[in-house]
C-alpha cells in the first residue's frame, strides 16, 4: 500500500478491495487488515487471491473529501487537523 493511501484508512472505516466493501480492523504505516466472513469469501473473488496478489484498493470517499477540504480551503478557525485530532479522529 502506498503511503499516499494510508492517510485515508482508519480502523473501523470502510475500504473497497477489488470493488468489495470491507471494514478495516487494523492500520499501520504501510498495511491494513480486514476481517472476512465465510459468506463474503464464498460470494466474491477474494478467496482466489494469495499473498502478494495485486488488488484494486479504493479508500473511503468521505475521507478524501475531508482531506481536500482541510488542505485546499483556508481555515476558518472552526475545523482544523488539530481540532479533529483533539476530537479523536
Amino acid at each position: 500500500m502506498s503511503g499516499e493511501l494510508a492517510r485515508f484508512i482508519a480502523a473501523q472505516g470502510s475500504i473497497a478491495v477489488d470493488g468489495i466493501s470491507l471494514t478495516v480492523v487494523t492500520v499501520s504505516d504501510r498495511t491494513f487488515s480486514v476481517s472476512l466472513i465465510r459468506h463474503t469469501l464464498g460470494q466474491t473473488t477474494l478467496a482466489e487471491r494469495t499473498a502478494g496478489s495485486p488488488v484494486n484498493v479504493e479508500v473511503d470517499l468521505l475521507a478524501r473529501y475531508l482531506d481536500r477540504l482541510l488542505t485546499t480551503q483556508p481555515s476558518t478557525g472552526s475545523l482544523t487537523m488539530e481540532r479533529l485530532r483533539e476530537l479523536g479522529y
